[in-house]
């Protein structure tokens, strides 16, 4: 499979792997930000937020569960083919 994957010209392994890591950073960063969220035990979770149409930070919160997991998994595949590309 990774013989199929394109070849960057000019983009050694660092050069991809400089674009992939800032990514999972702000992912990481944003997971944190909504675990520090939900975890605040002053924050109701049912409440319905005075700007929607009934939703709550539970419903969002697994919403972006849900959301994260799916790019989570494209960023490992992403990284391990790249990984596998290039015999790392």
């Amino acid at each position: 499979m990774a013989d199929r994957i394109p070849t960057l010209p000019g983009a050694p392994l660092n050069v991809i792997e400089s674009k992939i890591d800032p990514t999972s950073a702000r992912f990481e960063k944003n997971m944190r930000a909504m675990a520090e969220l939900v975890s605040d035990e002053s924050v109701d979770l049912m409440t319905p937020f005075a700007h929607g149409d009934g939703q709550n930070l539970l419903r969002e919160a697994l919403v972006l569960a849900a959301h994260n997991s799916y790019h989570l998994g494209q960023l490992v595949f992403l990284k391990k083919l790249l990984l596998d590309k290039h015999g790392k």
